[in-house]
């Protein structure tokens, strides 16, 4: 059974402000090249979380680095990551030294199971990393 765990939708709007980007040449906010597309969401951002501090990265592979990072994961830790996931779940782990720990999900909603979860739970363990998938948390 095959159960496709990204569709993206995306209509004429979404394709024209992409395809105007492309045209004018600002699609990072690098080495003052504009970006201010980039600035412009970042500050929406921190205005509605309140947050002084916003970083727009490029996957969601980057996000789940930095947060890894920003915790400092490391060689000889253990994360905790769902067994059904996108393989960013994992690599993110791995790329930071650390090893992720697969746990069993739950049939019905895809989520982490919490008794393998309990059981999955190490000295070494330093993080669990939830994973919202079809919209169940």
């Amino acid at each position: 059974m095959k159960i496709a765990i990204n569709v993206p939708f995306v209509g004429k709007d979404e394709i024209n402000a992409v395809t105007s980007i492309l045209k004018n040449g600002s699609l990072t906010s690098a080495a003052n090249h504009g970006g201010k597309h980039v600035q412009a969401f970042e500050k929406s951002v921190s205005l509605f979380i309140k947050s002084k501090y916003v970083v727009a990265v490029n996957s969601g592979t980057a996000a789940l680095q930095a947060a890894l990072y920003a915790l400092d994961i490391k060689k000889g830790d253990e994360v905790l990551v769902p067994s059904f996931t996108f393989v960013a779940t994992a690599n993110s782990v791995v790329s930071t030294g650390a090893k992720p720990v697969f746990v069993d999900i739950l049939k019905e909603n895809y989520t982490m199971d919490p008794d393998d979860l309990q059981k999955k739970i190490t000295k070494r363990t330093r993080a669990i990393m939830p994973v919202h998938l079809y919209g169940n948390v």
